[in-house]
C-alpha cells in the first residue's frame, strides 16, 4: 500500500477543484510487497510520477492523471535498484538515479511516459552507491559513498545528466558500508541523507557520513570542505534543511529517536561545530 497527499497551496478554502488537493491510497493486492515513496514530480499532462522503492531494494515507478488515478505502473527489472531520492526534470524529460546490482556503480534512469517504462541514458561505472541527487534548477549534484576509500563523494554533473563537470570528497575515516547496505535496502537504520544549496549559489551543503559520524558538511564552490556541523557519532545531526540565504536555514535535527526544528537557524557555512549545539524546539 502506497499513501500519497496532493495539495497545491495559495488557495482560499473554497476556491480549488477537486484535482487540485486530495489524498490517494494505492493499494496492492499482493499483500507481500512493500513500497516506500522516494519522490513524486509533475509531468507536462498534468499527471504525476512516483518513484518507489519496492520489497527494499527494487524499484516501482506508478503514473497517475490529474486525479490521482493509476494510469500505468512499471517495476524496474531485478539488475536496476537501490532508486535514490529525487526524481529530477531537465529539458522537458524526467530523470531518476539508480544503482547496478551486481557491479554497485551509478545509473541515470530517464523516464519514457509513452513507453510507460524507464532505461538508463547514462552509466557512471567508477561511481559507486547513490545516495541522493539535487537539482536547483540551476546545478545537479550527487552525493555517493566510495567504498573502496571510506570518502563521501559529491559529484557536479551537467544538464542531461551525462557528464561530471566537478566532484569532491569529504573523509569519513571509518568503513560505513555496512550502514549503507542496510539504509539503501530498508534493512537497517535510515540516514536522512540530502543536498542542498545557499540561494546565493556559494555553498553546497550535504547530509552524510564525515569523520566517524553524521554530519552536515558545507562545501565550496570547489566542492572543498569549508565547515562542518558534526553529528553525535551516527545517532545524532540533521535531518533535514532549508537554506533561506544569509547565512539562514530552517533545519531540522535528530538525537537519537528524539526530534528538534529551528525554522529560522543562524549557520556559519565555516564553522567547525556540533549538530547538536543547534537550539531547536523540542517535537517528540
Amino acid at each position: 500500500m502506497v499513501f500519497f497527499a496532493f495539495s497545491l497551496q495559495g488557495c482560499k478554502d473554497d476556491d480549488f477543484e477537486p484535482e487540485e488537493s486530495f489524498i490517494k491510497v494505492y493499494d496492492d493486492q499482493d499483500m507481500q510487497s512493500n513500497y516506500f515513496p522516494l519522490s513524486m514530480h509533475p509531468t507536462s499532462d498534468n499527471g504525476y510520477l512516483f518513484l518507489s522503492a519496492k520489497n527494499g531494494s527494487g524499484i516501482h515507478l506508478l503514473k497517475s492523471d490529474a486525479l490521482g488515478e493509476v494510469m500505468w505502473e512499471y517495476d524496474m527489472p531485478s539488475n536496476y535498484v537501490n532508486a535514490v531520492p529525487n526524481i529530477i526534470e531537465r529539458n522537458g524529460n524526467l530523470y531518476f538515479v539508480c544503482m547496478d546490482a551486481v557491479g554497485l556503480f551509478t545509473y541515470v534512469m530517464q523516464v519514457d511516459e509513452n513507453a510507460q517504462s524507464a532505461s538508463p541514458s547514462q552509466t557512471f561505472p567508477t561511481i559507486p552507491y547513490p545516495l541522493y541527487v539535487y537539482d536547483n534548477g540551476n546545478s545537479i549534484y550527487l552525493q555517493t559513498y566510495e567504498r573502496e576509500s571510506f570518502k563521501t563523494g559529491v559529484y557536479s554533473l551537467n544538464s542531461t545528466m551525462d557528464q561530471i563537470i566537478d566532484s569532491g570528497l569529504v573523509d569519513v575515516q571509518v568503513d560505513v558500508e555496512a550502514e549503507i547496505v542496510d539504509h539503501i535496502n530498508f534493512t537497517g537504520k535510515r540516514f536522512p541523507f540530502f543536498v542542498s544549496k545557499t540561494p546565493e549559489d556559494d555553498y553546497v551543503v550535504i547530509n552524510g557520513f564525515n569523520n566517524y559520524s553524521f554530519s552536515g558538511v558545507f562545501l565550496d564552490a570547489n566542492l572543498d570542505v569549508a565547515g562542518v556541523y558534526n553529528g553525535a557519532a551516527f545517532d545524532g545531526g540533521l535531518s533535514a534543511m532549508l537554506p533561506l540565504g544569509g547565512n539562514q536555514f530552517s533545519i531540522a535535527r535528530f538525537s537519537y529517536s528524539d526530534v528538534y526544528l529551528n525554522p529560522n537557524a543562524s549557520l556559519s557555512p565555516t564553522a567547525i561545530d556540533i549538530a547538536e549545539s543547534i537550539r531547536g524546539k523540542y517535537l517528540t
